[in-house]
Parts: structure tokens; C-alpha cells; sequence
């Protein structure tokens, strides 16, 4: 995947994390997001950054416009096979909380048919030792790093983040890990309101504003 283009997009979705949930609608919004960047998507709470986020994902619903994969019209469904979303809920993420962490990754490269091991994936995220036997349902906090990695094993193209508050900012993101997944030639999106907080991890922004979105001319680091 080269670009994700939106021509006219407006939806909403029902976003969920551990701590809290809020029904998100958006303005219309035309624009193009390059694989391989991490882009900061600004907003206060509720005012649509992360309902646009899950729509990119596949995980909402909508209104109006359309999803460019390289060109090509997407669906919902086929967009949200390829989205990993970060989270501390293994429902939310995909996992299963039954599996095993090794098991887990075992799984998605069996079905991706990367060349890596579940070893190798453990090494590139840097997952615990005493975690990677253990039930998803047992490891608490890794939960977020596992989910990416686990993504990052299955293939996928889009990595969302949930809405972050500043104090979760340090918990969720790490250059590392953003680091390995841009060299991979993935899509991150990251909502939040503390622009500050995600610079040093972001190739660029665009805010969510009352009246509708707010797009930089200039992307530093981007093609046009």
C-alpha cells in the first residue's frame, strides 16, 4: 500500500478504549496519507479525531465520499482487515484472550507468510520474556505493545491508535516501535489533543477543528 486517498469523507464511529468511549462524527474531508509516515491527528475529546481514525480503519460508518486504496474504491470490511488497532482491550485489538503471546504471533505469521519468527517479532518490539508464555488474558499492560506486534506480524498496512490523553502518551508510543513500523511502509494514526506531547513521533498533522478540519499546506517530509 502507497496512500490512503479520502475524497469527501464524512462519518462517525463508536470508539472504545479501557478508560473510555465516546460516539464521534466528523467533517468532510478530502485529502491523501502516505504510507510509511506517522500522522498526528489533532482534536479534543469527541470532536471527531478518533471517530476519523476509526473510519480510516474501517471500524466506523460512512456518510458520504469515499476510501482510495492506490486508486482503488475500498470497503469497510476490507480496510478494517488490514488496520491494526493499538489498545489495552485484547477485544478491541483482535486478540484472543485464551492464546498465548508466542502462540498468538505463531498464528499471524503462519497466515501472513512473513519471513520472521515468533522469536524475531518478540526481539523486534521488545516483548517481555516472562509475558511471552503467557495467556493474553495474563499480561496486563503489554497488552499494547503485543497488539502491535502482533499486527506487525499479520501484514497489516494501518496501525490506529486510540485517543490519547497525555499521561498515556508515554505508555502507548515509543520511537522504536513507530520507528520499525515506518521503515516497514505502515500508515499510523495517532489521535490526540496534545500536539506537543506526539511531535517527536509524528511526519505531520491535521486538527479537527468546530467548523471542520484543519489541513497544512506543506507536510514536511511528504510527497505531494
Amino acid at each position: 500500500m502507497k496512500y490512503i486517498q479520502l475524497n469527501n469523507v464524512m462519518g462517525f464511529a463508536n470508539c472504545r478504549n479501557q478508560s473510555y468511549s465516546s460516539s464521534e462524527g466528523f467533517p468532510k474531508i478530502t485529502m491523501k496519507l502516505w504510507s510509511g509516515k506517522a500522522y498526528g491527528v489533532l482534536g479534543e475529546y469527541g470532536l471527531g479525531a478518533w471517530g476519523l481514525v476509526n473510519c480510516i480503519g474501517g471500524a466506523g460508518e460512512l456518510i458520504s465520499g469515499e476510501i482510495l486504496v492506490d486508486g482503488n474504491p475500498i470497503t469497510k470490511e476490507t480496510l478494517f482487515q488490514r488496520t491494526c488497532f493499538v489498545s489495552e482491550m485484547p477485544n478491541v485489538a483482535g486478540l484472543s484472550e485464551e492464546k498465548t503471546v508466542r502462540e498468538t504471533i505463531e498464528v499471524a505469521l503462519q497466515t501472513s507468510k512473513q519471513p520472521y519468527s515468533a522469536m524475531g517479532i518478540k526481539e523486534l518490539f521488545e516483548l517481555s520474556d516472562e509475558r511471552f508464555d503467557r495467556e493474553i488474558s495474563q499480561i496486563s499492560g503489554e497488552i499494547r505493545q503485543v497488539s502491535m506486534a502482533v499486527g506487525f506480524a499479520f501484514g497489516k498496512d494501518i496501525f490506529c491508535y486510540p485517543w490519547l490523553i497525555s499521561n498515556q502518551i508515554s505508555r502507548y508510543l515509543s520511537q522504536k516501535a513507530i520507528h520499525i513500523l515506518r521503515e516497514h511502509n505502515k500508515l499510523i494514526l495517532i489521535p490526540t489533543a496534545n500536539r506537543r506531547d506526539v511531535r517527536g513521533f509524528c511526519n505531520a498533522f491535521l486538527e479537527i477543528l468546530p467548523k471542520g478540519i484543519l489541513l497544512p499546506r506543506h507536510l514536511k517530509g511528504l510527497p505531494n
